[in-house]
């Protein structure tokens, strides 16, 4: 289950950072995993953007190879210099 932060009771919230140790950001994401309570770190929410700006290469990957659309291009182009990535 995922639940976001804006959703909890205070007596929630105050449970909930009482077992992570911190305090919770305003708008943040729990996951809840067979009764476990895991709360993404940066790392996890860095690598899951990672994974989401791969899949987007491929697909406009796909793009340039059958349509052959210089604004895919571009796009591409675009998101390498930000990623620092090296796709093909």
């Amino acid at each position: 289950m995922i639940l976001q932060t804006v959703e909890l009771s205070p007596n929630q919230k105050a449970a909930i950072e009482e077992t992570l140790g911190r305090k919770l950001q305003d708008r943040e994401n729990i996951v809840l995993c067979g009764n476990k309570l895991r709360v993404a770190s940066v790392a996890d929410r860095e690598n899951a953007a990672q994974k989401m700006r791969y899949q987007l290469f491929s697909v406009a990957q796909i793009l340039v190879l059958k349509l052959g659309g210089q604004l895919v291009r571009l796009l591409i182009l675009q998101a390498k210099k930000r990623t620092h990535a090296v796709i093909w």
